[in-house]
């Protein structure tokens, strides 16, 4: 395992000298994060992943076949030699690299929001990395979203076919393609339909099971609606409803009102977010079949920090502020849901384990 992950630093530093890139704070911070999440050795997660590799072989079929990239890396990895800590050393730190690109591409406060990232979205993607993997190339697909022309509309179909290919349950992201709209009455209004149509869906739990079912089988399918409903509560329900998506919404509004209209890059990918902030919204009755839907959401929790990252100094105070109060009640909810994910990164760390049997 810590062969992989000095691999893969190797390749990535030596990516980044051939740019041309200096090596600020933020990259240390990367370090550190990497050090935590990629080279943990255990989660709730860890056994079916496990099973998924040890089953892996080219020609072979598989209960998660059906996402054809995942699968296809597994059996590259295990061909090449590499034990399921090693393929998950590679897989973790490629998707951190991503995002820690994309999101020096969009703003010069690379190390706020990776922080941020690292008590929210993170404590989850290290557990749920098919998910992690499909949520970084839907979020590289955001560019064709503000691009007009059906080719673009296109292009982004493709990118969510990609992502499928490691977790089924991207085809939901197709929604997104609304946000293409430059009228954003338009898309409230949708959005209100859309929400009427996903409450009509979880109101006939049969007609969304069947429609689950042909994208991640029966199985996958159970396990959502069926097995993880008896753990939820229409009071957990709403919070995550309302602190998920609500809270960030109101925020990304009150950025908005401090961008330079000259500034129209940054305007422009504002609206976007919020246009797809509030498709996600429409999603929530989903919840009500199941939170494991939650894990829906979080793909936007990325471009969101991005841009409350990028308010306007005069605003920078209230602005961070309502930021931190988001991260501590997301991490209070992530901790007090299921502790496990918090202490298996220290506790199950290559690190932890190796000086504990000395």
């Amino acid at each position: 395992m810590i062969f992989s992950f000095i691999f893969s630093w190797i390749i990535f530093i030596a990516w980044k000298g051939y740019r041309g890139h200096k090596f600020g704070p933020s990259f240390f911070e990367l370090l550190a994060i990497s050090v935590l999440f990629s080279l943990n050795c255990s989660n709730p997660d860890t056994q079916m992943y496990e099973n998924i590799y040890s089953f892996a072989y080219f020609g072979g079929t598989a209960a998660h076949a059906g996402e054809p990239i995942y699968y296809l890396l597994c059996c590259i990895a295990k061909y090449i030699g590499l034990d399921y800590l090693s393929f998950y050393c590679l897989f973790v730190n490629s998707c951190l690299f991503f995002l820690f690109e994309y999101i020096s591409n969009r703003t010069k406060n690379v190390g706020i929001v990776f922080v941020a990232l690292s008590v929210t979205t993170l404590l989850l993607d290290y557990v749920q990395i098919r998910q992690f993997a499909a949520m970084c190339i839907v979020i590289y697909g955001f560019k064709y979203l503000s691009q007009r022309g059906p080719k673009n509309v296109i292009k982004y179909l493709l990118v969510v076919a990609v992502a499928m290919g490691f977790h089924n349950s991207a085809v939901i992201f197709s929604i997104f393609l609304l946000a293409k709209l430059r009228n954003q009455k338009k898309v409230l209004i949708l959005s209100v339909l859309a929400f009427s149509a996903f409450a009509i869906l979880v109101s006939n739990n049969s007609i969304l099971f069947n429609m689950m079912s042909s994208f991640v089988g029966e199985g996958d399918a159970t396990y959502y609606l069926v097995s993880r409903h008896q753990f939820d509560s229409v009071e957990t329900i709403i919070l995550l409803i309302i602190w998920q998506e609500g809270f960030l919404i109101a925020l990304l509004m009150y950025v908005s009102s401090g961008i330079k209209s000259s500034k129209s890059e940054l305007r422009d990918y504002l609206t976007l977010t919020l246009s797809v902030d509030l498709l996600t919204l429409c999603m929530s009755p989903l919840l009500f079949a199941s939170t494991q839907f939650k894990r829906l959401s979080r793909v936007m929790i990325v471009p969101s920090f991005i841009n409350i990252s990028t308010a306007d100094s005069k605003k920078h105070l209230g602005v961070y502020i309502a930021g931190s109060v988001y991260v501590i009640g997301y991490f209070i909810l992530v901790y007090t849901s299921n502790p496990d994910l918090i202490t298996s990164l220290f506790e199950n760390n290559y690190f932890s384990l190796m000086f504990g049997n000395i």
